[in-house]
């Protein structure tokens, strides 16, 4: 054995474990098909999985040809009451679930249609599950509600990262200064 692999050894023998997620990891890989669990298999061994809400707000603000919402999503409740009890179930069923760690998104429909308080506030509920979160939007976002998002009425910061994932197609109409936009209003 070489001396770099006696170290790598070393460290990981010295590494602390987190004896749940652990127990998270092991359910994981237990939960995989047998050939899925190959030595290039991240999920059970490293991470549990990518993770992210549902049906708590399927709502949005664009007319898109292919939509993935049903015809009723614009029907479901979008205020902050419903949404941040919606978060706080979710995330604590992925906590329990899937363990004290995760990315996890922030999905389901327009985020940027919360309020930017209320959409603060989802995101600090999920930090409070261990978990990373990340926003998914249409990107149609401008600067005032992302100042607001990340600081709070005081002015001071209450986030200290925000991350965003976001969807553009050709077939998105409804964006604000878009030339697809203007092109359907005439």
């Amino acid at each position: 054995m070489g001396v770099k692999a006696w170290i790598r050894g070393l460290v990981r023998s010295l590494r602390p474990v987190d004896p749940e997620f652990a127990t998270a990891l092991a359910r994981r890989w237990a939960g995989l098909p047998e050939t899925a669990r190959t030595p290039g298999q991240t999920l059970g061994r490293h991470a549990v999985g990518c993770e992210g809400t549902h049906g708590m707000f399927p709502k949005c603000n664009l007319a898109c040809t292919p939509c993935y919402h049903s015809r009723d999503a614009n029907q479901v409740r979008v205020d902050g009451r419903h949404t941040l009890a919606q978060v706080e179930a979710q995330m604590g069923l992925l906590r329990e679930r899937r363990g004290p760690r995760a990315h996890a998104q922030l999905i389901g429909g327009e985020v940027s249609l919360l309020p930017p308080d209320e959409h603060a506030a989802a995101l600090a509920i999920m930090r409070a599950h261990g978990r990373e979160p990340m926003s998914f939007t249409h990107g149609d976002l401008d600067y005032d509600y992302l100042a607001k998002l990340v600081l709070g009425p005081d002015g001071r910061r209450r986030l200290r990262r925000v991350s965003f994932a976001a969807h553009f197609d050709s077939l998105m109409f409804g964006r604000r200064a878009s030339r697809v936009r203007r092109m359907r209003r005439r």
